[in-house]
Formats: structure tokens, sequence, C-alpha cells
């Protein structure tokens, strides 16, 4: 219990430091981190209605609205990092089947080596070299460039 109430002190604490949000946004703010913290099972909102204490509509109301996590996780790093940082670029790739997803394309995976139907992330991370760690800064879809672009 004494580790729930330090984490909801951290995050109440960053997303004052923010600004720009209201008491019951920060509120939301702080209980979804807290949920995804002990979540079992996928994380999409019908599940997060279920373990957590909004509705589902709430949920996906809440997460429609912009709120700035590169500054909420720079002000995690600044606050329990080291002076020794570097950054690191991630690329992801998650396997997608449904016509209604977007970014939705044909990226180059280096795991199966070979094209594969998915959606590219690419994170940008901050590695604390001292204490032999890591934390994502942001996430970030990567668009697809349409065929016959001068990009190809």
């Amino acid at each position: 219990m004494m580790l729930l109430n330090k984490a909801e002190s951290l995050i109440s604490a960053i997303v004052t430091k923010i600004g720009k949000t209201t008491k019951s946004r920060q509120k939301f703010i702080q209980r979804v981190l807290i949920l995804n913290m002990g979540l079992r099972g996928k994380y999409n909102f019908i599940n997060m209605s279920s373990y957590g204490s909004f509705n589902e509509k709430t949920y996906r109301n809440q997460m429609e609205k912009s709120f700035d996590w590169a500054k909420f996780n720079t002000e995690l790093i600044l606050e329990y990092f080291s002076q020794e940082l570097i950054i690191a670029n991630d690329p992801s790739y998650h396997s997608k089947s449904g016509k209604e997803t977007p970014y939705v394309g044909r990226f180059w995976s280096g795991q199966v080596k070979a094209v594969k139907r998915s959606i590219k992330i690419g994170f940008l991370a901050v590695v604390d070299v001292i204490n032999s760690t890591a934390f994502t800064l942001e996430a970030v879809h990567t668009p697809l460039i349409p065929k016959g672009s001068n990009h190809e």
C-alpha cells in the first residue's frame, strides 16, 4: 500500500507541474496510470472499465483529449534519472489484420526478415547509463507514404 501511495503522489506532483490540466483530468490521468500498473489481460477500454473506477465511455472520451505525455515523461526522467543519459530509438511492429486501424501498411520486420502487414511505431527512449535503465519518452505511429508520391 505504501508503494501505491508513493506512485500516486509522484504522478500527482508531475501532472500538477505540467499545468493546463483541470483537477478532474489530473485525477483521471492518475487513476489510469495506477490502473495500468496492475491491469490484467488486454489494455482496452472495456477491460479498463472492469478493473478501474470509470465506465467505458469515460475512458474513451478522456483518451480522445490531448495530454502532453512527452512532457510528463520528461519530468519523470528529470526527477529520477542520473545525469548520464543517452537517447535510443526502437522501432516496433504490430501485426494487424483489420481494415479500420489507421496507419496499417506493409513494413519490413527485421525479426521475421520479411515484409508484414502491420503498424509501425517508433519509440524514443532515454537510457540511464549509470542505473542501467530505460524509459520511453514518446511513441509515435509511422505514417504511411501514399503510393506514387516523391518519397517512395
